[in-house]
């Protein structure tokens, strides 16, 4: 029966290929120890369909691949079976040789795999992946799709909450792995500094930007990040602005962004009146010491609040983004040595 599901999986027209798709899926949802033996077998059949442009196959395979990863777990200290961790490899792999999918199917299919696993461990795993990819322009690519879900998407409220906080040393090692990958798109980069209101830090990477070669893409990036600002995830983000004394790095990293952004876009206005309303007084009735005693007490908070964020080291994540900027200015030199010149020598 497997052996006829494939065939009519690989060779099927869309409406035999949808019904045999969701057969597999039945069965793998019933008889899941009796399909075990057949997933080496399926899989590489299953993996072609996500590039159906049928999304009801796509979605079909989507869920037969989280059944699988859940099945037969030989260790109960993880959520997933080695299948999973496959599976990511493979993805990658498809994404990366196929980038017309990638851009037309890429964010459909993380959101997708993110409603039916846990987010945090795809993107754990996404990012374990990404961390040694040897293509750097895809690399950046991933992490722009991945950030962009990331900031925008309901599925990954959870996991936004709990890299905003960053009360567990749980959540502070999952932002430093997101971090090393996140160094391949520098925007990306301080968008998650900011989500985890990681200021300063968001402070030293727009003062770093002065090293980099600002594209046409890089500005463009920067525009939507200001876009997003300005939506209810960074509510908190903005509130943050009222607090002149203890945030003098956020605002900095704002108007460094401001900076880099030519006059006349729409996103220069919207974050210059954003800075605008920034108060640059302090109220004239409180007193010195109640300012101070103000102070003082938002630092012991602060200190209880962000205990987990004494456990990262962002001298040594400063570097190792310098290192991945690096590897990204080599790759660029390799592009332009071995590009065609215009008269074709």
């Amino acid at each position: 029966m497997v052996e006829v599901l494939k065939t009519q999986i690989q060779s099927g027209a869309s409406p035999s290929r949808i019904i045999a798709l969701g057969w597999v899926h039945h069965l793998f949802e019933c008889l899941q120890d009796q399909m075990a033996s057949h997933i080496d077998v399926l899989f590489p059949t299953l993996f072609r369909v996500l590039s159906d442009p049928s999304d009801e196959a796509v979605l079909l395979v989507l869920q037969v691949f989280a059944l699988i990863s859940t099945s037969n777990r030989t260790n109960t200290d993880r959520n997933y079976n080695d299948y999973f961790t496959k599976f990511i490899i493979v993805l990658m792999d498809l994404f990366r040789t196929d980038r017309p999918l990638l851009e037309a199917r890429g964010s459909f299919i993380i959101r997708q795999l993110c409603m039916l696993l846990s987010p945090e461990d795809i993107y754990k795993t996404l990012s374990e992946t990404l961390a040694n990819e040897p293509d750097t322009n895809f690399a950046s690519i991933m992490v722009k799709i991945l950030s962009s879900i990331l900031l925008t998407s309901t599925e990954l409220y959870d996991l936004r909450v709990k890299l905003k906080n960053l009360q567990t040393i749980e959540s502070a090692d999952l932002f430093v792995c997101l971090y090393k990958t996140w160094c391949h798109n520098p925007i990306a980069l301080v968008a998650l500094c900011f989500l985890s209101q990681n200021y300063d830090h968001a402070c030293t990477l727009v003062q770093l930007f002065a090293e980099i070669e600002v594209t046409v893409d890089f500005l463009i990036e920067i525009d939507k990040l200001v876009q997003l600002l300005e939506s209810p995830i960074f509510t908190y983000l903005r509130l943050a602005l009222l607090d002149v004394e203890n945030n003098q790095t956020l605002i900095r990293a704002l108007c460094g962004l401001l900076m880099l952004l030519p006059g006349k876009t729409d996103a220069f206005h919207i974050l210059r009146r954003r800075l605008e309303c920034v108060p640059n007084f302090i109220d004239k009735f409180t007193s010195v010491d109640k300012r101070i005693v103000n102070l003082s007490i938002n630092t012991k908070e602060n200190g209880t609040i962000n205990d987990s964020r004494k456990n990262i080291n962002f001298d040594e994540l400063q570097q190792y983004y310098l290192s991945i900027q690096n590897k990204h200015v080599d790759s660029k030199r390799q592009r332009y040595r071995y590009a065609p010149t215009s008269d074709g020598l």
